[in-house]
């Protein structure tokens, strides 16, 4: 009897001791989130608020008993709610095969895994009737390796008369993907955008790549498609090319996320955070689209987004052209148009 009695001891001795260890290295994780995101957000009076959220759950053993999943959507919910920020994200650690990854820090590393999986972002490429040329990018990652995947689809669509741009699934990536992807319709250094940084306290500009791909989509017209999960750096290209002029925005109104955010790593490969370290301005309009999102020109929740973005580019196109053999060709194009699918009379904005 006795044994059993030790035996039992042991395991409830041994189980108390791991969540008492796995209670700690959770305590310590949300702490060391504190101390970030009171060094780091880019908002001081904001940052106040969180720290002190993160502070409470760091000594609350209720919260600290619960899954390592479950801490991470609460945290995310309660930041989210707090801050009224987006990007303000807790996800658990997870491994990165190293067999191809060797990127060094942990915003790298979850970007080179998500890229490696999305063909770089590129989801579709084609040609529609009417020589309209149509791109899906569901995510931006780094240009050096981005770059070559994005310019050969490009090149595909370069002959075209117009083009859709589908960021609706695209929930952003590496900011330096803006510039890389704004150069293919705007002129070289083109002053996209000014970040301001917090915790340096310095103002950093942003232009169109000065080294980019001889392909150009300069002056064609172009309708960008967006939705409530269109985020951060996709929201960034929406709103560059809506206030330069270049690019009719129909959709949704997006996320509303216009801060940069960085990823870091805490509680020893227990968790990520991803934190906004900086407020972008717009140099037009001398705002961004924080809290509020891009706002479509051409509001659309329903019917088929591509085919009214073909209509409105088709009808640009007719309205411009002064050849007639060539106007009787886009509008036969128009005509050709699924008006079920277009279904304009029922998708009310």
């Amino acid at each position: 009897m006795n044994r059993v009695f030790l035996l039992v001891f042991a395991v409830i001795w041994t189980q108390n001791t791991v969540q008492a260890e796995q209670t700690k290295r959770y305590a310590d994780a949300i702490s060391q989130m504190a101390d970030l995101v009171a060094d780091n957000y880019v908002s001081e009076e904001i940052a106040t608020q969180m720290v002190r959220y993160l502070r409470s759950r760091a000594v609350d053993d209720n919260f600290l008993s619960q899954s390592q999943d479950e801490i991470s959507d609460a945290l995310t919910a309660d930041l989210r709610e707090l801050s009224n920020d987006k990007h303000m994200t807790v996800v658990p650690w997870f491994d990165i095969d190293a067999s191809w990854n060797t990127d060094a820090n942990a915003e790298d590393a979850v970007a080179s895994y998500s890229a490696r999986f999305t063909n770089q972002g590129v989801a579709e490429v084609r040609v529609l009737s009417g020589n309209i040329g149509y791109l899906k990018l569901d995510g931006f990652y780094d240009p050096s390796r981005s770059g070559p995947t994005v310019e050969a689809a490009f090149k595909v669509l370069e002959n075209s008369d117009a083009l859709i741009l589908d960021l609706r699934e695209n929930t952003g990536g590496a900011a330096e993907a803006v510039g890389m992807i704004a150069s293919y319709f705007l002129p070289e250094n083109t002053l996209l955008n000014r970040r301001y940084y917090r915790r340096t306290g310095h103002t950093e500009d942003f232009y169109s790549d000065e080294n980019k791909s001889n392909i150009s989509m300069l002056g064609l017209p172009v309708a960008v498609l967006t939705s409530s999960n269109t985020a951060s750096a996709a929201e960034a290209i929406s709103y560059i090319l809506k206030h330069n002029g270049v690019a009719t925005i129909i959709g949704e109104v997006t996320s509303g996320g216009g801060h940069t955010a960085d990823i870091f790593e805490v509680g020893n490969q227990k968790f990520l955070i991803m934190i906004s370290i900086g407020s972008i301005i717009n140099p037009i309009t001398g705002t961004n689209w924080q809290g509020t999102g891009v706002i479509p020109d051409i509001p659309r929740t329903c019917g088929n987004l591509i085919n009214a973005a073909r209509h409105h580019l088709l009808r640009t196109l007719i309205n411009e052209t002064q050849d007639v053999g060539l106007k009787n060709i886009r509008n036969k194009a128009l005509n050709l148009l699924d008006t079920a699918e277009l279904n304009e009379a029922e998708c009310q904005p």
